[in-house]
């Protein structure tokens, strides 16, 4: 704690600064909903008007991706899969209602489509570039990983080492073996912690392109009086749950049995009048 206020009402002087921000981006999303619902009636009016001619009338900026195949990722539009899906479905000069994407709504528009070849140089170079700065990022990961990894088994002070090699050291709140370790990994993929000692550093570990090292700075053993108590409820929990799991599987089977030999049948045009008043 840094400092203590006592509670009061703050005057709008205040607070003013604070409220505007959300109340300006309610008004923003709910005009882009209405200029969106708006297109969408102009674009289903009539499919003869262009994507020129849609941008002059509702002041919208055009703008034009790179050639895409399906498997690229759309990066000008936030990467979005609905975005993505509805380009393939689309023929030249169609235009496809708005499409709500991290970065607001797009009507989209196909300007050519391109059978698939071979990739040229120029076509592919972009992607190579992007993928070789990839590649070599997650190696300068890994070799920055291993190295403090090393320093720190040397007995080097495991902060001033990682900012020896630029990088940044933080320390996470406790964590259980269900939960997480904000902006960096899941209790589940860092599990070798929990059979760590105070003061042991794990080996590197890859998550994706990202790596990373830590140390376990304090260890909280498990309460065996605590769990004496728990036993029971965690007993029962457990039993409850397979005495489930086994009624659905004897559930299933004997649906699937009847089924076979003809001694069950459903009728779902009579369960649709169930419910239903005449």
């Amino acid at each position: 704690m840094l400092e203590k206020e006592t509670a009061h009402t703050k005057p709008f002087d205040e607070v003013k600064e604070s409220l505007r921000m959300p109340i300006l981006l309610s008004e923003a999303d709910k005009l882009a909903s209405d200029t969106a619902d708006q297109l969408s009636a102009a674009i289903r009016h009539s499919n003869k008007i262009s994507l020129d001619d849609l941008a002059k009338q509702y002041h919208l900026t055009v703008g034009e991706t790179r050639p895409i195949s399906s498997t690229d990722p759309l990066l000008e539009l936030a990467n979005s899969q609905e975005a993505k899906n509805a380009i393939f479905l689309l023929r030249i000069g169609e235009l496809n209602p708005p499409v709500r994407t991290d970065r607001g709504y797009v009507v989209l528009s196909v300007k050519s489509i391109q059978p698939a070849h071979q990739g040229s140089v120029e076509e592919v170079r972009d992607r190579v570039i992007a993928d070789l700065k990839r590649e070599k990022s997650a190696e300068m990961a890994k070799g920055k990983a291993v190295e403090l990894a090393r320093r720190v088994k040397a007995n080097e002070k495991f902060d001033a080492a990682a900012r020896a090699l630029g990088l940044e050291p933080k320390t996470s709140d406790p964590i259980a073996h269900d939960g997480s370790i904000a902006g960096a990994a899941s209790g589940k993929q860092v599990g070798a912690a929990f059979n760590l000692k105070a003061g042991d550093v794990a080996a590197p570990l890859s998550l994706g392109q990202n790596w990373l090292v830590y140390r376990v700075a304090e260890k909280t053993e498990v309460n065996t009086a605590d769990f004496d108590k728990q036993k029971k409820q965690l007993t029962e929990e457990l039993l409850q749950s397979k005495r489930s799991l086994a009624f659905e599987a004897f559930r299933t089977a004997l649906d699937t049995r009847l089924k076979q030999e003809g001694k069950l049948k459903l009728m779902p045009e009579k369960l649709k009048g169930f419910g239903t008043l005449g």
